[in-house]
């Protein structure tokens, strides 16, 4: 009797283990609406929209560069094999070569999630796919005549396109990014109303002009119709799928794209931080508030008419304001800039400090990201 009790004392510890683990897994470990957006821009300048492409030989799902990661093999060179007179009408089916609508949304799934929640790809029917993404991955399902508003990272589908939800602009018009003839680009609709010189996209034409000059060039059309606001269907997200430690489903296009492109973002542990502090990027180190990281990595801070003393257990670290000198533990190490003031607020080199604590420090260059852990 006694051995039976163990036996489902230990059981009922392993399950809950198992239960905390899936949990820790669903909460800490989705996806980000960030990296969504990073995902969605790969493909601009390197990818052609081709009818069929990111589909099956049989036309009846995901097709092979739908379920792998990264840029397909064909797809930057078929794109610099066109000029400015590519007419996707000659390419029908050539599905290795590009992606439609539907092969890119489903491709950026991929990248996001590769088999997790589907072991045959994501790349549905338009007319299809918001629907079914509700279903996949446990999104919000709204009909296109129920849809109020259109935040970040939800997929849009109607009977013949899909894209994604970059953001909204007060005027009512919404920047996106989708596969569209005759490139995978960055575009702008009309306002509600009907005007074409929306912010939509005015925005969209100036990012696609700086950030992606050569496929700008080319083809530089980045407007689209109101028919992109009214005749879509809408999946939301579930933030157990797909996280928001940015905050971006709560702001405009305008803030959004200049996040994505101008700021430098710090993820402590997979959390945004300094978010809303100015954070500096000098001589190719990050300078971020002095107050913020301590109290992120549960510092000691003892501020004295410039001298700064960060404490934790054993581990001390000496800085002045206007100062390129650093003692760690005391052993000096000369800093790539000097320690300054801006405000009132001591900026501090973050990757010294978190290296100094005992933490790992990466830089995504892509994502403009400092990567804490």
């Amino acid at each position: 009797m006694i051995n039976i009790m163990i036996f489902k004392n230990k059981l009922f510890i392993v399950l809950l283990v198992v239960f905390l683990i899936s949990t820790l897994t669903v909460n800490v470990f989705a996806a980000t609406v960030a990296e969504l957006m990073y995902t969605a821009t790969e493909p601009i300048g390197k990818c052609l929209y081709v009818y069929g492409g990111g589909w099956n030989e049989p036309d009846t799902g995901a097709g092979k560069e739908a379920m792998q990661l990264g840029l397909g093999q064909n797809w930057q060179n078929f794109y610099n094999s066109k000029n400015s007179k590519y007419d996707y009408n000659t390419t029908r089916y050539q599905i290795h070569d590009g992606l439609d609508c539907t092969g890119y949304v489903g491709w950026c799934m991929y990248q996001l999630f590769q088999d997790k929640y589907s072991k045959e790809g994501y790349v549905y029917l338009a007319k299809e796919m918001a629907q079914k993404y509700s279903t996949v991955f446990n999104g919000k399902f709204t009909a296109k005549a129920n849809v109020k508003k259109r935040q970040c990272g939800d997929i849009m589908s109607s009977n013949g396109h899909a894209y994604i939800v970059v953001g909204e602009c007060p005027d009512g018009s919404v920047v996106l990014f989708h596969a569209s003839p005759p490139a995978v680009s960055l575009c702008g609709t009309a306002t509600p109303g009907g005007n074409k010189q929306s912010e939509a996209v005015r925005l969209a034409n100036f990012y696609m002009n700086i950030f992606f000059n050569e496929c700008y060039t080319k083809y530089p059309n980045c407007s689209r119709g109101t028919d992109y606001l009214t005749s879509y269907n809408q999946m939301s997200w579930d933030s157990s799928v797909l996280n928001d430690p940015d905050g971006y489903r709560q702001m405009n296009a305008e803030d959004i794209l200049r996040d994505m492109f101008y700021k430098t973002k710090i993820y402590l542990n997979g959390e945004r931080i300094a978010k809303d502090k100015n954070v500096y990027n000098v001589n190719s180190t990050t300078f971020v508030p002095v107050r913020v990281i301590c109290e992120k990595l549960g510092l000691r801070v003892d501020w004295n008419n410039g001298k700064i003393k960060l404490i934790k257990d054993n581990t001390t670290v000496d800085l002045q304001v206007e100062s390129d000198v650093a003692v760690v533990n005391g052993v000096a190490t000369k800093l790539n800039y000097n320690v300054f003031l801006v405000d009132n607020t001591s900026y501090v080199p973050l990757r010294l400090i978190s290296e100094a604590f005992g933490l790992s420090v990466a830089w995504d260059d892509f994502t403009k990201s400092v990567i804490i852990n």
